[in-house]
């Protein structure tokens, strides 16, 4: 499994976009998954800290609802992480370097809803 990720690491293909147009629909997006994110890993950390704190030590459910707390607050994190601006792009390098592919949004850029074209006219 190492070997494949050093590989992949290095096979990587980046491109960095300056002031990239994104809609008003990847906004609310990203902000969407970021403040749910932030929210149940709160909340799971809220939740490892009042059962651990409040609950018996020799009950048999202790372990089991702390770990699940903190399971939340994994996931939380996790589901945080997916709010970066390159993945609510999602675009793609074409094979040969020279351009991206943009899987979905597309039609925001169509119809004008960006942010640069609003500002334009």
């Amino acid at each position: 499994m190492l070997p494949f990720a050093i590989v992949a690491t290095i096979m990587q293909k980046r491109v960095t976009v300056p002031n990239w147009p994104f809609c008003r629909a990847c906004t609310r997006l990203r902000l969407r998954r970021l403040l749910g994110g932030i929210g149940v890993a709160l909340l799971g950390f809220i939740a490892v800290i009042g059962f651990s704190a409040t609950m018996p030590p020799s009950s048999n459910l202790t372990a089991a609802v702390v770990l699940l707390s903190f399971a939340g607050l994994l996931a939380g994190v996790a589901f945080a992480s997916t709010s970066g601006w390159a993945t609510i792009a999602a675009a793609k390098l074409t094979s040969d370097g020279t351009g991206l592919r943009l899987p979905r949004h597309i039609n925001s850029f169509k119809h004008g809803n960006s942010p640069q074209h609003s500002q334009a006219q």
